[in-house]
């Protein structure tokens, strides 16, 4: 977790991988790469690029109410990423947006004390258990944080 920072919340020289970044003065992730990652209420972006000219990729991330772009990325790849309520916009600069997921209502429970996602129509509820994993793992969410679901393991079936 990254927050109040005067600078970006993660400036990495590679990637995030479950992070949260909230507060920071300029970007909440300064990366070429993340993944399961949130941004929330950055003075800049909630996710910028490191190098120009390098593409920039980011999975199962989600982008929320930062001062400048959701995702800022030279050519860069989205795949199944959340986004809404950033002031310049949700993207740009981003040439290949996969399973997009429009916010239209505040994800989160309490922000940003409480970062979990809400079950609010157009929020958090549209980013529950919708995150994709390579496994082919559907019970995966958008974002940092879990929610955890009571699913019924197929295997166990008739057990309980």
């Amino acid at each position: 977790i990254a927050h109040d920072n005067t600078g970006d919340g993660f400036s990495v020289n590679g990637g995030c991988f479950g992070c949260i970044a909230y507060d920071n003065a300029v970007a909440g992730f300064f990366t070429n790469w993340a993944s399961s990652c949130t941004s929330y209420r950055n003075t800049g972006n909630g996710f910028l690029r490191v190098f120009t000219g390098w593409s920039s990729m980011y999975t199962n991330c989600l982008s929320y109410g930062n001062g400048a772009y959701g995702f800022n990325g030279n050519t860069g790849f989205l795949g199944n990423c959340a986004y809404g309520n950033n002031t310049s916009g949700n993207t740009t600069g981003i040439s290949h947006d996969v399973g997009a997921i429009t916010l239209t209502a505040d994800p989160f429970v309490n922000a940003p004390t409480d970062l979990t996602l809400n079950a609010a129509s157009g929020g958090g509820a549209l980013l529950r258990n919708t995150g994709h994993w390579p496994s082919g793992n559907a019970y995966i969410n958008v974002g940092a944080l879990d929610y955890v679901s009571i699913v019924q393991p197929r295997d166990l079936a008739g057990m309980i």
